[in-house]
């Protein structure tokens, strides 16, 4: 790739200067008991929600580790500064499970794929404007200490599990943003 293609501005880069806050408030999952029916409400409910004459029961979150090696959650941010996207992986030790959707948690809002039929892993959520926000050019994520992408989260909802979050914050210890390739040194001794 050129450098004119890697710095052009495409029409879902983001053009902020700095790292956008999070607005996206706290989002809350409630399920029917009896019609399994979901809501998700991003603002403060005072009463709970009613569904088949019922309270609907929230689903609390279970961290991304609750389950072991049974169910392996993942992700990875790619695309650099232009069109980058998030891709939601998982891994079930039994074949038949799978999420039933996933949510991503963005800096201004969310998005919501469900997982349908024979679907499987991964789910790919394209990212515009503040929400592709990307401190440097690297393709894919290096996962530096920058962690762009700090406050997305993402909701993976299995019918017998329930709901697991995953917070997009990991930062690799050997990631570094000055690579030796960038530089021309293929780091081999010459």
């Amino acid at each position: 790739m050129s450098n004119d293609e890697k710095n052009r501005f495409g029409h879902l880069r983001c053009r902020a200067i700095k790292k956008p806050t999070v607005e996206c408030p706290p989002i809350r999952f409630y399920r029917c008991g009896t019609c399994h029916n979901l809501l998700s409400t991003m603002s403060d409910v005072t009463a709970v929600p009613e569904c088949c004459g019922q309270a609907m029961e929230e689903l609390v979150p279970l961290p991304f580790d609750s389950f072991g090696e049974e169910i392996v959650l993942g992700y990875t941010i790619f695309g650099s500064v232009n069109e980058n996207a998030i891709k939601a992986t998982w891994d079930c030790k039994d074949f038949r499970e799978k999420p039933a959707w996933v949510w991503l948690r963005t800096f201004t809002g969310g998005q919501l794929k469900y997982v349908s039929g024979r679907k499987r892993s991964p789910l790919i959520f394209g990212l515009a404007q503040e929400d592709a926000y990307a401190y440097c050019d690297k393709d894919p994520c290096v996962e530096c200490t920058f962690r762009c992408k700090r406050g997305f989260g993402l909701y993976y909802y299995f019918e017998k599990r329930g709901l697991i979050y995953l917070p997009l914050e990991r930062m690799s210890a050997r990631a570094s943003f000055r690579h030796d390739s960038d530089f021309g040194n293929t780091g081999k001794d010459e």
